[in-house]
């Protein structure tokens, strides 16, 4: 690699963290933690990544919680206007009932 290519991959790497440390970048880090999380869930057991999945939800929860607040608070908005499916009620009932 030259010294020119190793520059340009510094730089990139330099714009990569300074976007991830914004408020944009933030949101997108929350949106793909929160996503993921749910479809490990997913995940029957044994294949289950039980370790992987709380770490995601520690890092989500500690560093990065925009998105499943805002995700969150929709959820229970749409649940009170009753603009939401029974299946959606369904799915945040055994979900509220798996967090107590």
């Amino acid at each position: 690699m030259t010294t020119d290519n190793k520059v340009r991959d510094l730089q990139d790497k330099e714009k990569a963290l300074e976007f991830a440390r914004s408020s944009r970048g933030h949101y997108i880090i929350s949106q793909a933690l929160y996503i993921a999380i749910n479809a490990l869930n997913e995940v029957k057991p044994p294949h289950r990544e039980v370790s992987n999945i709380s770490d995601m939800e520690y890092i989500l929860h500690t560093t990065y919680p925009e998105y499943s607040l805002l995700h969150h608070e929709s959820d229970k908005i749409r649940k009170a206007s009753g603009l939401m499916t029974s299946i959606e009620k369904a799915l945040i009932g055994a979900k509220e009932e798996e967090a107590t």
